[in-house]
């Protein structure tokens, strides 16, 4: 008598969905502390030399900006603007900003990776096309230019995010001791739209050129 043999599929085929499920998961690229991309990223307060949290001032309301720009999730092109008035101020404290009529956007360009809690920005030069790759940052080596930016999500309303800190100079940040930045989410239209409260210039205008295509 021939003894039938029966193969374990049920085995098999439940190693297929865990299989396309964990590809799928790749696919998705790295977990990210929140999505940079959606909206615009607006200074509200801040902290330059380590002495206390600043509020932002009506006047220097929405003149500090992050706008990001993805090509697959975790990374791209960040531009940072900032209102900078007649005398060539453009730090949250101290630009006369929107109540100066001579104001204007100042913009700087930056490749970004960003994976968990921590960002590495790698500035390059106005206009031209981003580097391909942000350098790893390894601990006591030479940083070669980059910046790593720990981000710290408020947990009582995810349209609000620490930063800390910038690159040296953007917004004022420096490095020692590390500036602090929260920023608050706000509509692509802050970006876009320019008003009489603003500068006679949105901040297209001059930071669309550090998108590719832009």
């Amino acid at each position: 008598m021939l003894r039938s043999v029966h193969t374990p599929l049920p085995t098999v085929l439940l190693a297929v969905p865990l299989l396309l499920a964990s590809a799928c998961k790749e696919d998705e690229g790295p977990n990210t502390a929140f999505d940079e991309t959606k909206g615009v990223w607006s200074v509200v307060s801040y902290d330059l030399t380590g002495s206390g949290i600043e509020q932002v001032t009506s006047t220097r309301e929405d003149g500090f900006l992050l706008r990001f720009v993805a090509e697959e999730k975790g990374k791209g092109v960040v531009a940072a603007a900032a209102c900078q008035d007649s005398g060539g101020n453009h730090w949250p404290n101290n630009s006369t900003c929107h109540i100066d009529p001579d104001s204007t956007w100042l913009c700087r360009c930056f490749a970004y990776e960003f994976e968990e809690n921590e960002m590495r920005w790698l500035e390059f030069p106005f206009g031209e096309a981003p580097p391909a790759d942000v350098p790893d940052v390894d601990p006591g080596g030479d940083p070669m230019g980059v910046t790593v930016v720990n981000v710290e999500v408020d947990e009582e309303t995810a349209a609000e995010v620490l930063f800390q800190p910038l690159p040296e100079g953007v917004f004022g940040s420096r490095e020692e001791p590390p500036s602090v930045f929260r920023f608050r989410q706000r509509a692509e239209t802050v970006w876009n739209n320019g008003d009489s409260s603003r500068p006679p210039n949105d901040p297209p205008s001059v930071c669309d050129p550090c998108f590719p295509g832009g």
